[in-house]
C-alpha cells in the first residue's frame, strides 16, 4: 500500500473535462450534529445539488420513476460535511455489516478525488440503515480517461475494500409525514486529515475538490427490479467508480462577509 501511494505522490495533474457540474460551498460555523436528522440551523446556509441525471442513454420510462434526491454540503477546517435528502415511498434497505454490498438495495454514494488526477479517490457508500461500503481506488500507472471521462484501461486500477476510511462519521433517518413514512436522509462528516492527506495537509482550506454523487433506487417497475440512479454528474451504465473523469468541482469558498 505505501509503494502504491508513493508511485502516485510523485506527480499529478487535474483532470477537467468540459460541461462538468460545479458549485460553491461555503465554510459552516458551528460543529454539525451527525445524527440523521438535519436539525434546524445546521444546514441553513449550506449549498444544494439536485440529483437530476440518470446514467447516460438510460430508457426515459426509468428516469421518470425517479424521486427526488437533494445534497447538502458545507465544511469547516476539520470535516466536509455532506446530507442526503431522499424522497422514497418503498425503502428498500440491503447489508447488516460494514463492507456489504449495499448498492443492491437503496444506498447513496459519495466519490471523493482530492486532487482531481484519477490516480486515489474514495466511494463512500451507505443505506437507509447506516451500513457503510467504503472503497480506497489507487491508479499506479498514468490514468487516461474516454470522452465520458472513465478509465480507458483497468490493469492499473487497484481496489482497497477492506481498507475503513478512519474517523468517518455516518448517520441515517426516516422521513415521517402524516404518519407515513416518505423518505429517509443521511448525515456525514468527512475527516479533512483524510481528505487532505495526499497533499501532505491536515485540515481544509479554500480549494477545489473532484466529487460526485450518486443514488441508487430500486423500484419494482412492471413486475421487475428496476435501479433508477440519480447522479450529479452522469457516467455510463454502473460505472461512476471507473469515472473519476468526469466529477463535478466543490470549490470551496471562504465565508461570505456579512454587512456590519
Amino acid at each position: 500500500m505505501k509503494f502504491l501511494y508513493s508511485l502516485f505522490l510523485l506527480s499529478s495533474f487535474s483532470v477537467v473535462y468540459a460541461g462538468v457540474p460545479k458549485i460553491k460551498v461555503t465554510p459552516v460555523k458551528d460543529q454539525i450534529q451527525v445524527d440523521g436528522k438535519l436539525s434546524p440551523g445546521e444546514w441553513d446556509n449550506a449549498a444544494e445539488i439536485c440529483l437530476n441525471h440518470g446514467f447516460t442513454g438510460a430508457s426515459p420510462d426509468v428516469a421518470a420513476k425517479r424521486q427526488t434526491t437533494k445534497v447538502k454540503l458545507q465544511w469547516n477546517k476539520d470535516w466536509l460535511f455532506i446530507a442526503f435528502i431522499c424522497r422514497d415511498k418503498n425503502i428498500v434497505s440491503v447489508g447488516k455489516k460494514h463492507d456489504d454490498d449495499v448498492y443492491l438495495g437503496d444506498a447513496c454514494e459519495v466519490f471523493l478525488d482530492p486532487v482531481g488526477d484519477g490516480r486515489q479517490y474514495f466511494e463512500l457508500q451507505v443505506s437507509p440503515d447506516n451500513v457503510i461500503m467504503d472503497i480506497n481506488f489507487v491508479y499506479s500507472g498514468n490514468p487516461k480517461f474516454d470522452k465520458t471521462g472513465r478509465f480507458l484501461k483497468f490493469h492499473d486500477l487497484w481496489r482497497f475494500r477492506a481498507w475503513n476510511m478512519p474517523g468517518l462519521k455516518t448517520a441515517t433517518s426516516r422521513i415521517i409525514e402524516a404518519g407515513k413514512n416518505v423518505g429517509w436522509t443521511i448525515e456525514m462528516a468527512i475527516p479533512a486529515r483524510q481528505i487532505m492527506r495526499r497533499k501532505g495537509k491536515r485540515r481544509l482550506d479554500p480549494g477545489e475538490l473532484s466529487a460526485n454523487f450518486v443514488r441508487y433506487e430500486w423500484q419494482n417497475i412492471n413486475g421487475k427490479k428496476v435501479l433508477t440512479p440519480s447522479l450529479w454528474s452522469p457516467t455510463t451504465y454502473g460505472n461512476p467508480h471507473t469515472t473519476p473523469g468526469a466529477m463535478g468541482r466543490l470549490l470551496l469558498v471562504k465565508a461570505r462577509k456579512t454587512a456590519k
